[in-house]
């Protein structure tokens, strides 16, 4: 019969243990260590994969958001950007309108002082043709030429020869008849004198 090998032992912290006592204490901490694995990485992914999703969430709302007011800042620009467009085009429009308001009430002044320095001061008047064609396209206007100018102007083209009497005598005979023709309300009373004055006073 064999004699049992005795049990090794083995000396840990100042106390004597056996071997087998050794392997006991070695699989209770490995068993241990396994369960903690098993359970801590598990919660600890969660946190973190929580925590990232969070982030990454909190990530993308501050990218919409940043993109909503940067297209907002955009939609901003481009608003500002027409209303001064639209500003400079009524200011060009208007800087236009009132410099054409200028030029006709400078070419009636200085026809009308044409004509009557053709009237009063013939030493010092001298012949325009300019002067005398916007005379002979406004004379029918009567806020272009008043009546006062009138009566100067019927005298300065009796005196006119040629084309220029004949044309006008013609125009005014033709006012005479689309205005005859035209209904009451519609008639241009004053026009239709005028023209009336100048075949009277020029077609003879």
């Amino acid at each position: 019969m064999k004699k049992g090998r005795k049990a090794r032992k083995i000396t840990l912290d100042g106390e004597v243990i056996t071997r087998n006592e050794v392997k006991q204490i070695l699989e209770n901490t490995v068993g241990n260590n396994h369960k903690q694995k098993r359970e801590l990485p598990g919660n600890d992914t969660q946190v973190t994969v929580t925590a990232e999703c969070v982030e990454k969430i909190n990530t993308s709302e501050n990218q919409s958001n940043n993109l909503i007011n940067k297209n907002q800042g955009h939609e901003e620009v481009i608003k500002n950007e027409e209303s001064r467009r639209s500003l400079k085009r009524k200011r060009h429009a208007l800087l236009l309108k009132e410099k054409q308001l200028k030029s006709v009430l400078t070419n009636q002044q200085r026809s009308l002082n044409y004509l009557s320095l053709w009237k009063h001061h013939k030493s010092k008047w001298k012949f325009e043709k300019l002067r005398q064609v916007w005379l002979q396209q406004n004379m029918y206007d009567i806020s272009k030429v008043p009546d006062n100018f009138f009566i100067i102007l019927l005298e300065y083209f009796t005196q006119s020869k040629g084309k220029v009497k004949d044309a006008i005598v013609e125009k005014a005979v033709s006012i005479v008849e689309e205005e005859q023709l035209a209904n009451a309300d519609s008639c241009d009373k004053m026009k239709l004198i005028r023209a009336r004055t100048v075949v009277q006073n020029l077609g003879v």
